[in-house]
């Protein structure tokens, strides 16, 4: 089942561009661009580290294709989050509106985040692919392998 749904990452890359007319331009701060830079560095790794696991393991990053699955990726930024990519997509959209010390700038970052949380994850939750990483019962139903360093167990 394909979910008739903008990819997200074309969500977050509308989201940034949006911010550029809403933040304005601020003279910029060295402190508060130390803090942008930390959040841009973890976010990136948050949103670098899984697609690099899922590539390993051989399967998709597209959450909107299902079928494609061919494995359950449980470890790393995986086990740390059910959705780690949507966690570092909202980072990257956090550090700009940090930089430019605007509120009107974080209106994209919580538009993003909203439509992620009410919108696409509910979605991508009834397919079988993107059940819960504790729900190994069904990820093997479908055929999916659990891939990563932390055990995954179906009493979750």
């Amino acid at each position: 089942m394909k979910i008739r749904r903008v990819p997200p990452l074309l969500l977050c890359a509308f989201a940034a561009h949006a911010q550029r007319f809403l933040g304005g331009r601020r003279p910029a701060r060295p402190a508060v661009n130390v803090v942008a830079l930390a959040i841009v560095t973890g976010s990136t790794s948050m949103f670098v580290a899984p697609v690099a696991a899922f590539r390993r393991a051989g399967t998709t990053v597209d959450p909107r294709e299902n079928s494609r699955a061919k494995a359950l990726v449980t470890g790393g930024t995986n086990a740390i989050s059910k959705k780690p990519m949507y966690v570092g997509m909202v980072g990257l959209l956090v550090a700009p509106a940090v930089s430019q010390r605007s509120v009107r700038a974080a209106v994209s970052v919580l538009a993003f985040a909203v439509w992620i949380d009410r919108v696409q994850t509910p979605e991508e939750s009834h397919l079988p692919a993107h059940q819960t990483r504790g729900d190994l019962g069904r990820a093997r139903a479908v055929g999916l392998r659990p891939v990563g360093s932390r055990p995954v167990s179906p009493e979750r």
